[in-house]
């Protein structure tokens, strides 16, 4: 989330992700959605751990809350 978020670096954030993400244009479309992001919501003002949901076997789903100049956007993180 860091990484894609706060520093808003694509390529690092795709290192952290499931070899599946990992696929030609990922970066870019990182890249777009931080652009769409910023041009719809303004800049990240916080970014904060709202809850977490066990999902069967051993995932687990972290959620967040995103604090914008122009909104909150939710988002969820599975590990």
């Amino acid at each position: 989330m860091k990484a894609l978020y706060l520093d808003e670096n694509p390529s690092e954030a795709l290192q952290y992700c499931d070899e599946r993400m990992r696929v030609p244009g990922a970066i870019d479309g990182f890249r777009k959605m931080i652009d769409k992001t910023k041009q719809e919501r303004g800049s990240l003002k916080s970014l904060a751990a709202s809850s977490y949901v066990m999902q069967q076997g051993s995932a687990i789903q972290l959620l967040y809350v995103g604090t914008y100049e122009k909104g909150v956007l939710y988002h969820r993180l599975t590990v």
